[in-house]
């Protein structure tokens, strides 16, 4: 990340009609412990059989990315490979480290 908190596209996408470039994902440091419960509920009524360690699970990941930058999931779904894998990995490293 080039700048702390914002991660910069390797590959942007238009999404809803806009040119995305980077994600700030400076809201990670935003989240409570109720929107972690929040989110937790929700994934486990989404999931038929929920991981036992959802910070390995992509839909748990999304999910928490979308409720800290304020984008919807499918913006995470859209995303190239590679810039998802990135984000995958920081996300469940800043959830698990």
């Amino acid at each position: 990340m080039a700048n702390k908190g914002i991660y910069e596209l390797k590959r942007p996408i238009t999404f809803e009609g806009k040119e995305i470039k980077e994600i700030d994902l400076s809201g990670l440091e935003d989240l409570t412990g109720k929107d972690m419960r929040e989110l937790d509920t929700q994934y486990r009524q989404k999931q038929f059989n929920p991981a036992i360690t959802k910070e390995f699970d992509v839909l748990y990941l999304q999910m928490v990315l979308a409720r800290a930058t304020s984008k919807p999931i499918e913006l995470f779904e859209s995303l190239k490979a590679k810039d998802w894998t990135a984000l995958e990995v920081y996300t469940r490293n800043f959830l698990l480290i």
